[in-house]
């Protein structure tokens, strides 16, 4: 029984790994389905394991962005630098000038 009940953990914490989420949809899904250990137990496991993986996660290491390689994989030095689409060119009204036109339709 509990043989089963680790091998659905591990399946589990493969796809939260892979996946980034449904560690506790994947494994009491599994338990609920096959009946391995009883549900109130699976909830505080879960709960358990949630927790010791985030507090690990939230805990470890801190990796150090390095804003060289994003100016050179873009090409842009600030955010500041993007060309945005000009919005006059017609295509786009605003809700206001959309109500004026309507109006002046309907009337």
């Amino acid at each position: 029984m509990h043989g089963f009940f680790l091998l659905y953990v591990a399946l589990a914490t493969v796809a939260q790994s892979l996946i980034g989420f449904a560690f506790g949809l994947i494994l009491f899904g599994r338990v609920a389905t096959l009946q391995v250990l009883p549900l109130t137990e699976v909830a505080v496991v879960i709960s358990s394991l949630t927790l010791g993986n985030a507090l690990g996660t939230l805990g470890g290491p801190k990796p150090e962005l390095d804003a060289s390689k994003r100016v050179k994989s873009t090409g842009l030095k600030h955010a500041s630098d993007r060309q945005l689409p000009d919005p006059g060119d017609g295509e786009q009204q605003t809700a206001a000038t959309r109500r004026a036109d309507s109006a002046r339709m309907l009337s």
